[in-house]
């Protein structure tokens, strides 16, 4: 149980750092979003006022026809990066995640939409993914439950503890969906943010006390992941300020 509980609490932990990084340093306009805007602009910029048969000649050119068949191809192989690549390895770790803490899978299924909102032009809105997690974390309950019990003995105190979370649960998911509305929605959010934080502190101070190997496994772990963020984060700066077409570039490749 306390690997489970430091696992966990940290895989929490990490949790709330990607969303806090979604939200407050993250563009909100996804990386197939602002080719596509760039590219807007910057043939409206080169028309120049001149009206719809300007942009009739453009997209009707030789370069506008490759550029778009360049645009195509990336697409095709982001999608067989995101359905053959990312979707087995999501669901790989989030099984193995589950099978030792009985939760991941859930967490694993919003990464991987996350990650499809920010990368395709094909979305699904927050409220949606948070609604799959949810079903899919309730679908990993029933069936590690099932396989536990058939498989081995369970602790008394294990039952005590469900009987004890279950009225928490049960009045506590309707109360909660009525204060879900989109105006408390960036409440809660913050709520859950320092929530996590305030997590990881007190689970240091009672649970790991002194364990100096499982506080520098714990931030060895966060220390990583706040590093891949700002790694990402660098990245995709530089990805749309190189991929930004000017509007004299766009207006020379698409006359020309």
């Amino acid at each position: 149980p306390y690997i489970v509980n430091i696992v966990y609490t940290t895989t929490v932990v990490c949790l709330v750092f990607i969303f806090m990084y979604q939200d407050f340093a993250f563009s909100q306009i996804s990386i197939s979003e602002m080719t596509e805007k760039a590219l807007e602009e910057t043939i409206t910029d080169a028309e120049g006022g001149g009206g719809e048969s300007i942009r009739e000649e453009n997209t009707s050119s030789p370069n506008h026809t490759s550029l778009k068949r360049s645009d195509e191809g990336g697409s095709t192989r982001m999608t067989f990066f995101l359905h053959f690549v990312c979707l087995p390895l999501f669901a790989i770790a989030g099984g193995m995640l589950t099978t030792q803490i009985g939760s991941g899978a859930d967490i694993a299924s919003y990464f991987y939409g996350s990650l499809v909102n920010t990368i395709s032009s094909r979305k699904m809105c927050k409220n949606s993914l948070t609604a799959v997690s949810v079903i899919i974390m309730a679908c990993a309950s029933v069936v590690g439950s099932i396989l536990r019990l058939t498989t081995q003995e369970v602790d008394d105190k294990v039952f005590s503890v469900l009987f004890a979370c279950s009225p928490i649960v049960v009045l506590g998911a309707p109360i909660g969906s009525l204060f879900l509305s989109p105006s408390n929605q960036k409440r809660l959010k913050h709520l859950f943010y320092a929530l996590g934080i305030m997590q990881l502190f007190s689970f240091g101070v009672i649970k790991i006390g002194k364990d100096i190997l499982a506080l520098i496994a714990v931030a060895g772990v966060i220390c990583t992941v706040l590093v891949s963020l700002l790694i990402h984060h660098i990245i995709v700066t530089r990805w749309a300020k190189e991929n930004s077409i000017t509007s004299k570039e766009c207006n020379t490749k698409l006359t020309t």
